[in-house]
């Protein structure tokens, strides 16, 4: 690790070239020298604590100094006789102490004053001496030296031991951006280590004025949205998959499940007629629970008609990983409003989810052109959100993931998902949008 590779100059070598776009966005190749050695550094140090928080018995990052033109870098910056360490080296130096904390967080998004139990992992890897002081947890403003929140606890570790202590941490009612941190200290009180985690407070996300009045019909296997739709008080209708669409629906939602299932196909001409009439319809994670390889028809078939091609196991290369946890929009996609109130930072991590997945590792294209509104993965070849227009209707075609984000699931582990108010506020912006 961290694959993540930079040469003497600061610029990425060809392995990092290829992911670049995935993870820093269309932009990525003018991105500047300090934007791409910050980066590096952050993801070196995450690293670094998520295997120390494994209890991993060896961690060492590959390649500390190569030969500049190769696929890999080093950590250095300059001419052989003449190197200067690059960002990472400190950040190393600081994740590898002996004697620090690390805070288990990965989800980015907050509502505001929402309380949260959260791990903080004490390390000792001093095999000689113990360790006594204190660990704190705090939420810092990004503009404030005042913590808004805190709380304090003593510690005292035997050598080479390690425990986990956890905290209700306490966000803000004030939206913005934040630290949520642990903090090591000593017996004298000296700050030995800081485990610095980014969070971000939201409103919660209510109905849109637009999305008040008109009636939302939803085919929905599996309940959740539909519940979040009426905890918001929005005109609901639950469809069924043999039953017809009432001509007062004004948009319709295929929730995650529905395609798959196997009476969609009864469903799926009554859509074409509904979108031919004029009116908008939303189809989410389409290729969510698809167990074999197929082509996925959302509606009636028939010339433009929308087609995905579906292939729950093979991914297109050997070298092009699956999942995605950043989303990147397009430039169409300014001209409709589905990332209303989203900014790109939001779109990095939703809540919940092994790795805070986004995108399903299931392969899921249009053979159908579409209006390309959202993309992700590896040159950012993988569209991810599609526009089509059907006759004077509009479909809107999601596969970025919010089951699980609207309503949360049982906190069975660590990787349970949880209410996002950014999936939230982008769920209700498609319904919004498909009007």
């Amino acid at each position: 690790f961290p694959w993540f590779w930079l040469d003497a100059m600061g610029k990425p070598t060809s392995t990092t070239y290829e992911v670049l776009k995935r993870w820093l966005g269309p932009d990525a190749y003018e991105a500047p020298p300090d934007q791409l050695l910050k980066y590096q550094a952050w993801l070196t140090r995450e690293l670094i604590e998520v295997y120390r928080r494994l209890d991993l018995d060896a961690i060492q990052p590959f390649v500390y100094l190569s030969h500049n033109p190769g696929t890999t870098g080093n950590y250095f910056l300059g001419p052989i006789d003449q190197l200067l360490p690059k960002p990472v080296l400190p950040e190393l130096k600081e994740a590898f102490q002996p004697q620090a904390v690390s805070l288990e967080l990965f989800d980015r998004h907050f509502f505001k004053g929402e309380t949260r139990r959260l791990a903080v992992y004490v390390f000792n890897d001093d095999p000689d001496h113990g360790l006594a002081g204190t660990v704190a947890a705090r939420i810092q403003s990004d503009y404030s030296d005042t913590p808004s929140w805190q709380e304090r606890v003593e510690i005292k570790l035997a050598p080479a031991e390690h425990k986990i202590i956890e905290f209700n941490y306490r966000f803000p009612v004030e939206i913005g951006s934040y630290q949520a941190q642990a903090v090591l200290a000593d017996a004298k009180g000296k700050e030995l280590y800081t485990s610095s985690k980014p969070a971000k407070i939201y409103e919660t996300p209510e109905l849109p004025e637009d999305l008040k009045d008109p009636k939302i019909c939803a085919l929905d296997p599996l309940g959740e949205a539909s519940e979040f739709l009426e905890q918001k008080q929005a005109h609901l209708l639950k469809l069924d998959f043999k039953a017809g669409i009432p001509a007062d629906c004004k948009v319709v939602l295929v929730a995650p499940g529905a395609v798959a299932d196997k009476n969609y196909k009864f469903f799926r001409p009554r859509l074409g007629l509904f979108l031919l009439k004029g009116h908008g319809a939303v189809v989410l994670e389409p290729e969510f629970m698809a167990n074999s390889e197929k082509y996925v028809q959302l509606i009636k078939a028939g010339p433009g008609a929308p087609l995905l091609y579906a292939n729950p196991s093979l991914f297109i290369g050997e070298d092009i990983p699956g999942k995605d946890s950043v989303v990147w929009p397009t430039p169409k996609s300014e001209d409709s409003s589905i990332f209303s109130g989203i900014s790109e930072e939001d779109l990095y991590f939703f809540n919940g989810g092994i790795g805070e997945e986004m995108v399903s590792e299931l392969v899921a294209y249009p053979i159908t052109p579409a209006q390309v509104l959202a993309k992700s993965g590896i040159w950012l070849m993988k569209p991810v959100i599609l526009e089509y227009k059907v006759g004077k209707g509009k479909l809107l075609v999601s596969r970025v993931q919010v089951h699980g984000r609207l309503m949360g699931e049982p906190q069975t582990d660590f990787w349970s998902r949880r209410p996002d108010p950014v999936a939230q506020r982008f769920f209700l912006n498609l319904l919004a949008a498909a009007q």
